[in-house]
């Protein structure tokens, strides 16, 4: 009988080129293949040896998404383990595609990682991935610049940037100099960086109840700051309404900007030997409005596991173990992926390697998720496309946010 069973998967299952041939004591492993995430995770599985196949994805995480989803609709039981970005987890919950995890782990377990990356990877009440690398939209600026005008700290409002780079840019009598990038183009980070002057201020999506409050008066006086750093304050330059992410990072490398919103893999470029700002840079959460905290948008891949997989047991172990000290070390280590397991942050190799994770710590404590829903694109799509409306100029925040709130109105929402 086992035989036959063997036989009848080893027939497996073909999909966009790849093919799946998975033995019974056996589960797949699929993940974005880019760059050496495939070198971490087979270091890191070497004990399981024979009992894990990697499928490496290449493409965009769109076209990834689009594998995965096209998979569980059809109820296959491979890849039984995904690397998924941190705002799909509702997706593939409402539609029980992913196992919840609640029964194999506890609360200490939980309190390894950041709080942020646990309420991202639950899905009311269920706990649908663990934790993988982390990342956040961060706040950079340039501390020689702020050193040589008497600024002993980065800004804590955004008034307070406003000042400061009003007083360097006077100072500073250069041209190509503008205050602050960021990505006020019409595509996923514009949402990050709103959320960030939404949370800012203590404003939210949702209120407890599950209403959309996003058009109330936070909402609104968040995205008029927005707007207001390049058509109120100047210290924007206005074609940041068209800037991308990686338009912000040149920007800022190139020594064009005081002050940068953008994500972690921007760190690494900022240090190379043809970096004009080498040495030259701090992180910090972002500023807030006056009397509030701030928070930051977290980002990254973490790990889930097929609800149809036939070893769910094993899946478990596998994805324990990508989750855990020595994984998190060694990709931290290979690729300088931040993790998400705070522990990490105090390894002495891991900072000698890293030092700047030593600054990022205290940042992530703050992260917060993305609105969650099944349907992220579509609540995505409808905030992005109001928001760049408003930044440029053919709404205003008020007529803008109403028109989402309406769009989210008809999108499902999870508290």
């Amino acid at each position: 009988m086992k035989k036959i069973a063997i036989s009848l998967l080893v027939l497996g299952l073909v999909f966009g080129g790849f093919a799946t041939v998975i033995a019974q004591d056996e589960v797949e492993f699929a993940f974005d293949s880019r760059t050496d995430r495939e070198k971490v995770f087979r270091e890191s599985l070497e004990e399981f040896e024979g009992q894990v196949t990697f499928n490496p994805l290449p493409g965009t995480s769109e076209k990834q998404l689009n594998y995965y989803t096209t998979r569980f609709a059809a109820n296959s039981s491979t890849p039984d383990i995904i690397n998924m970005d941190i705002v799909w987890p509702s997706t593939f919950a409402s539609a029980d595609w992913v196992m919840d995890l609640n029964d194999y782990v506890d609360e200490e377990w939980k309190d390894k990682f950041f709080e942020g990356y646990i309420d991202a990877l639950t899905v009311e009440g269920k706990l649908v991935g663990t934790p993988g690398a982390a990342g956040a939209l961060l706040f950079y600026y340039r501390k020689d610049l702020l050193e040589k005008y008497g600024f002993d700290n980065p800004p804590e409002t955004w008034y307070e940037m406003i000042s400061q780079a009003n007083v360097i840019l006077d100072g500073e009598d250069d041209p190509n100099l503008r205050g602050i990038t960021f990505q006020g183009a019409n595509i996923e980070g514009l949402l990050a960086n709103y959320l960030e002057f939404l949370w800012g201020l203590d404003g939210s999506i949702l209120d407890e109840n599950g209403n959309v409050i996003i058009n109330n008066e936070k909402g609104v006086k968040a995205l008029q700051m927005m707007k207001d750093l390049y058509s109120k304050y100047g210290v924007a330059d206005k074609g940041v309404i068209t800037t991308k992410t990686d338009d912000s990072r040149v920007i800022f490398q190139d020594g064009r900007a005081i002050f940068m919103l953008n994500w972690p893999y921007a760190w690494g470029r900022l240090q190379s030997e043809d970096s004009a700002v080498k040495g030259k840079v701090g992180i910090d959460t972002p500023p807030a409005f006056p009397g509030h905290d701030p928070n930051v948008c977290l980002g990254g891949y973490q790990f889930g596991v097929n609800a149809n997989t036939e070893n769910p047991d094993l899946a478990w172990k596998v994805v324990k173990k990508l989750s855990s000290y020595e994984t998190r070390k060694k990709a931290a280590l290979v690729r300088g992926d931040p993790p998400t397991m705070k522990a990490v942050y105090k390894d002495e190799e891991v900072l000698e390697t890293n030092p700047w994770f030593e600054e990022l710590l205290p940042i992530l404590e703050t992260g917060k998720s993305r609105p969650k829903s099944p349907a992220y694109p579509e609540v995505s799509s409808a905030i992005r496309n109001q928001l760049s409306a408003a930044l440029a100029g053919n709404k205003t925040p008020q007529e803008a946010l109403d028109a989402a709130a309406e769009d989210l109105e008809e999108l499902p929402l999870y508290k």
